[in-house]
């Protein structure tokens, strides 16, 4: 299991420590805030079991919870204070392809 992950020198990265809890870690971010560049960091690191996922988070207008209130998780996740507004998630599969799909969108709005 990883625990940590410890990036000096790379890219835009001059130093960084993240820890990682117990059980399966998500990385979230708008486009631009390096997700890719800790993914590569780990691309050099000695092989270990690991597959990435492509994620999609729907932006709405509304959060359905009080601003103020933690990221709430169950089938998927609700952020009422995310940067450019509340916005929600649980889709994912296999694969890179950051489009945003239509389907997906569908699927967080009705989780």
């Amino acid at each position: 299991m990883l625990v940590a992950l410890r990036i000096r020198d790379f890219v835009l990265v001059d130093r960084l420590t993240l820890e990682l809890g117990r059980g399966f870690t998500v990385l979230t971010g708008e486009t631009g805030a390096g997700k890719s560049i800790l993914l590569d960091a780990l691309d050099t690191a000695p092989p270990w079991p690991r597959q990435r996922l492509r994620g999609q988070i729907t932006q709405i207008e509304r959060s359905p919870v009080p601003a103020g209130t933690p990221v709430l998780c169950g089938s998927g996740y609700v952020i009422p204070d995310a940067p450019g507004g509340p916005c929600l998630g649980a889709t994912y599969d296999l694969g890179t392809d950051p489009a945003p799909r239509p389907a997906d969108r569908a699927e967080n709005l009705q989780r």
